[in-house]
């Protein structure tokens, strides 16, 4: 192994240690709890503040029918929907702000914001 081998793994090695670093400074960042917006036909129908409430589940009606999320702390997730394919279900729990869920044929969404901050509409 010559001399230049060893820096360039180093470097590489170097490069990896300040993506990791950077990725979790930002993980860390993007999983504190927020707010939780649910829409239906486009309109903000309940906000909900997911550090500050114990599980339950919330109904949503959509053009197609009621939609059932369940919210826990932290997280919430889709239950039910009486849409055809289900992914809304199969989309899992979410809890940052850069997931959301959404239910295309019921015209439901569930996206999480951080406290306090602005969305491009209200700028």
């Amino acid at each position: 192994m010559t001399k230049g081998d060893k820096v360039l793994i180093g470097s590489i090695l170097a490069l990896a240690l300040i993506f990791f670093g950077m990725w979790y400074i930002q993980d860390k960042n993007a999983s504190q709890a927020g707010i939780a917006i649910i829409r239906s036909g486009g309109k903000i129908v309940q906000e909900i503040e997911l550090d500050t409430i114990e599980s339950k589940v919330i109904p949503i009606e959509g053009p197609l029918g009621i939609s059932k999320a369940k919210v826990e702390k932290d997280t919430i997730q889709m239950l039910s929907s009486p849409c055809k394919d289900k992914v809304c279900i199969k989309q899992g729990k979410i809890s940052t702000s850069s997931q959301s869920i959404v239910c295309v044929p019921n015209e439901i969404s569930i996206t999480i914001e951080k406290k306090g901050e602005v969305d491009e509409i209200t700028r």
